[in-house]
């Protein structure tokens, strides 16, 4: 049986980990997030602030990039 590299699209990401997904900066997922990524914040700090945890569900980021995407005049 081959063993398959795949990521299930509702995965909980870092910011890190989501980066190297689709090969960017961390700093670009930070800038997203500004711009109204959909992000989830774990631990004691529920929202953005010093000791938040930031994470992103992937089909939820996938879908907001394609939506983004969409909304682009060339």
């Amino acid at each position: 049986m081959q063993k398959q590299n795949t990521i299930e699209k509702d995965t909980v990401m870092t910011r890190r980990d989501l980066a190297k997904h689709f090969k960017i900066a961390p700093d670009t997922v930070t800038r997203w997030s500004k711009q109204g990524l959909p992000v989830l914040y774990i631990g004691k700090v529920k929202e953005p602030a010093k000791g938040a945890r930031p994470r992103y569900i992937l089909s939820e980021v996938m879908a907001w990039l394609e939506n983004r995407q969409s909304g682009i005049v060339w």
